[in-house]
């Protein structure tokens, strides 16, 4: 297994099991051993599809670094060292 299937597989393990995995992307990291990924995530709560941002880091295990809600009037703006 490659290491983006393996930290894929962790990702959805981390997840509930109402909850899927729209996108993932790999975000470059300053520090060489410290992978970062950036995933889309939806829900289904009362019939209605709810979205959310997750900062993921792998390291030996997965973590949570970043918990964002996507509302209707959000603006997100990805600049600086990311």
């Amino acid at each position: 297994m490659s290491e983006i299937e393996r930290h894929l597989h962790q990702m959805t393990q981390i997840l509930r099991p109402e909850d899927s995995i729209k996108l993932v992307v790999k975000l470059e990291s300053g520090i060489e051993s410290y992978v970062r990924y950036l995933a889309v995530v939806s829900c289904m709560e009362h019939e209605l599809e709810e979205f959310c941002l997750l900062g993921i880091d792998c390291q030996k295990m997965i973590s949570l670094g970043l918990v964002l809600p996507i509302l209707s009037h959000s603006t997100i703006r990805l600049d600086g060292d990311g």
